[in-house]
């Protein structure tokens, strides 16, 4: 006979399977807005609305937004080797003898572009590399760095790069999150093409490949993007050039009415009068701070300034090890707003291909005052961005931090 006390008690009480199911779909719902929606609209309301659940079941499961994002990532950590292991086998076949420039770049690049295919992945992928820095998250964000550089050392076991494993690490993951900026596909797979043959051919033989793809993806976009400013008014712009400093130093979280107009040394009014809403002030802040980095300055007097090759090697090294490279954290900032955005095209489309005047005159140094391609060039940018991807969890030691982003610039430096 049934207990009715123990019926009501157990019916109020919810079932560890029922509990499960919330979770995981709030889990889920996390890894769809990661894949299809912009950072902006990521919330504590969007994401219960989506798994058909109350918002406090967030703290109730996780303790708090950041935990249920740890979580998100932890769940794709698994697929996405299942991922690394099957292309691995199809490439098995090459058996670790030196193929043709090429062929590696193909590889190279079909890969990177499958890996974007796999958007679900791919998202958690470079969503997990900005978590806030707790325990768990740099756990986590250790484990997705250490299987994605031990999955491009196979790759370069397989195409007998062994000794470029570290450079092709890094390069994967800049150029990956760089191609996850989605325009036109074809075109955009032109563009990873050349840019990984530009890698592979100075890799290979310290061979200068051409650019004609990158030039040509350029042209179309340089005048429209250029079109953005010609209304802008001057007290407008000022306060851009505000945000963008604040961009570029504190991070989206610090783009706020009032930390503009105190950096601007205006009033609160004046700049919620011509922003009207926190999007219009990013947005601002966002063109700004990419034009202001590729389009503007005095190229003149930059590339007058001539540095030994490893004495910028050097440079470049501390910059990203010790986290001070402000074009690089800008690029980062730009990226991580814009993915999935409609309303961003434009500048997305800018940013994959878009001058890069300091990132020129740099490899211009470190190759003793040849000049580089801007495909080359292009792929120099990945491997110091992907290179400061793969040391920023700061669970490594600083001097293997160090040794890790020596090891990835090393073949552009001529001494």
């Amino acid at each position: 006979m049934n207990d009715p006390d123990v019926a009501g008690r157990e019916s109020l009480t919810p079932s560890k399977d029922g509990a499960e199911r919330r979770s995981e779909g709030i889990i889920s719902a996390v890894i769809e807005h990661w894949r299809d929606s912009p950072d902006s609209a990521l919330s504590v309301r969007s994401l219960t609305a989506s798994a058909g659940t109350a918002a406090s079941a967030i703290g109730y499961h996780f303790g708090g937004l950041e935990q249920l994002f740890v979580a998100a990532s932890r769940r794709m950590l698994a697929p996405a080797k299942l991922w690394m292991e099957r292309v691995l086998r199809d490439i098995l076949p090459l058996g670790g003898r030196p193929v043709p420039i090429q062929v590696s770049a193909s590889i190279i690049a079909v890969t990177i572009d499958q890996w974007i295919g796999e958007r679900s992945l791919a998202m958690a992928w470079r969503r997990t590399k900005s978590l806030s820095p707790t325990p768990d998250a740099l756990v986590v964000q250790l484990a997705w760095d250490e299987a994605w550089i031990d999955f491009w050392a196979r790759i370069g076991e397989c195409l007998g790069m062994t000794v470029h494993a570290r450079t092709l690490a890094a390069f994967a993951d800049g150029e990956a999150c760089r191609h996850l900026l989605s325009w036109k596909p074809v075109l955009d797979k032109c563009l990873l093409q050349e840019t990984a043959l530009a890698l592979t051919s100075w890799l290979d033989t310290n061979r200068i490949a051409g650019d004609s793809c990158r030039m040509a993806y350029r042209a179309g976009l340089t005048s429209d993007f250029a079109k953005l400013n010609d209304d802008r008014e001057i007290q407008f712009s000022l306060f851009g050039n505000a945000a963008a400093d604040l961009l570029a130093r504190k991070g989206r979280s610090g783009v706020t009415f009032r930390a503009v107009a105190m950096e601007a040394n205006s009033t609160l009014g004046a700049v919620s009068h011509h922003f009207g809403n926190k999007s219009n002030l990013l947005r601002e802040a966002l063109y700004r701070l990419y034009e202001r980095e590729t389009m503007t300055g005095d190229r003149g007097a930059l590339f007058k300034r001539e540095i030994p090759p490893s004495i910028m090697l050097d440079q470049i090294i501390t910059g990203i090890v010790t986290d001070n490279h402000p074009i690089l954290a800008a690029y980062d900032e730009i990226e991580l707003a814009i993915y999935n955005d409609p309303d961003f095209i434009d500048l997305g489309t800018a940013a994959r291909c878009l001058d890069d005047p300091s990132g020129t005159w740099a490899l211009k140094n470190l190759l003793g005052g040849q000049q580089p391609s801007q495909s080359l060039v292009a792929a120099f940018s990945s491997v110091c961005r992907g290179a400061g991807h793969l040391i920023a969890t700061g669970a490594r030691h600083a001097d293997n931090s160090d040794a890790f982003v020596r090891s990835a610039l090393s073949p552009f430096c001529v001494n």
